[in-house]
């Protein structure tokens, strides 16, 4: 425990800002049984839409590819004009993932999701 929340705090003291957006999305899939993120985002000839693993996580910052469940909208399309411009963060000394979570009134996960680039 003491590893992972030295490493959650390195990283944040790493980072100069972090992100928290939404989109307003052009084009959704429902998920079905036995459906996964992998079946989701890449390139796909049956597919007629084409998503990144990070563009998917970032349109979708709260799902959890562990646990998707039947019937969930997953959007693969977000309409960038109408799309509102991201809510930038600049992190403070002694900052951690739950306390800019609250700061920003969103959760861990979605930091996360909305912040991919900044850790690949």
């Amino acid at each position: 425990m003491k590893s992972f929340l030295f490493s959650t705090v390195f990283l944040l003291s790493t980072i100069a800002k972090v992100y928290s957006i939404g989109y307003t999305c052009k084009k959704h899939v429902v998920i079905s049984e036995g459906d996964e993120c992998t079946d989701i985002f890449g390139y796909d000839s049956k597919k007629d839409y084409f998503v990144k693993y990070d563009q998917l996580m970032l349109y979708n910052p709260n799902v959890d590819c562990d646990a998707l469940f039947e019937r969930e909208m997953i959007c693969v399309e977000v309409d960038e004009k109408k799309s509102p411009k991201m809510l930038s963060y600049t992190l403070q000394p002694n900052d951690t993932w739950d306390s800019v979570a609250k700061k920003l009134h969103s959760s861990k996960q979605a930091l996360y999701h909305t912040n991919l680039s900044k850790y690949f």
